[in-house]
């Protein structure tokens, strides 16, 4: 257990469950209060409820549960971001210091961190994130987001460079059969369906179309 000083003198101890909190952030780049409680504390809840805290599910009674009070704490102690925006309920990111420890314990997967997002890209990036996160809780598969592929991982030994040309919203890798996946809100232009399909010829692009009804 880790105690870590906020101020000059209120202090927080950090358990395992606070560092999966600041990698899934680091992961993710993003993640709304719904997911975090769906990830972090309620591993065991049915799975109808988890698919719809992934979908960032809310109402009123989320900002009196466990989950909203640990991450004030860790917000307080400088570790997380509270991002607020006029049309969605508050969304959460890593802050310097959270990846600063995450380095220092050698938990890090990246040298850099997601600082933020516009708005108009957040409804698009929050329903990326519940499909990948249906994929690793549901399924058992890693999926990459394209911020975790576009960063230069933190292993000295990792190969390859980071990602900069066109890349899907999520990646399943596999040695035989890797898996792109495009999630959908809307129609995308011909074009851009052209440009994936020949950026990923060698693989099965998959295109997820999702309702965002949950989203608060």
């Amino acid at each position: 257990m880790l105690s870590l000083g906020i101020g000059k003198s209120a202090r927080v101890e950090l358990r395992e469950r606070d560092l999966e909190i600041l990698s899934a952030l680091e992961k993710w780049g993003v993640l709304g209060l719904a997911q975090l409680d769906g990830l972090a504390f309620k591993e065991d809840a049915p799975a109808e409820e988890r698919v719809r805290l992934f979908f960032n599910g809310m109402d009123r009674r989320m900002y009196t549960l466990a989950c909203y009070k640990r991450l004030r704490g860790l917000e307080r102690a400088g570790l997380i971001r509270a991002h607020s925006y006029l049309n969605h309920p508050r969304i959460y990111g890593l802050a310097e210091r959270g990846h600063r420890l995450l380095l220092e314990r050698g938990r890090a997967k990246l040298l850099g961190f997601r600082r933020g997002i516009s708005e108009t890209l957040l409804t698009h990036e929050l329903t990326v994130n519940a499909v990948g996160l249906m994929i690793e809780q549901f399924l058992g598969l890693l999926a990459r987001p394209e911020h975790e592929r576009k960063v230069r991982s933190a292993d000295p030994q990792a190969k390859g460079k980071p990602v900069r040309a066109t890349v899907s919203d999520l990646w399943i890798p596999d040695q035989e059969h890797p898996r792109p996946i495009e999630v959908e809100l809307s129609q995308k232009a011909e074009a851009r369906y052209k440009e994936l399909w020949a950026v990923f010829a060698t693989s099965i692009l998959t295109a997820v179309r999702c309702s965002t009804s949950w989203a608060g």
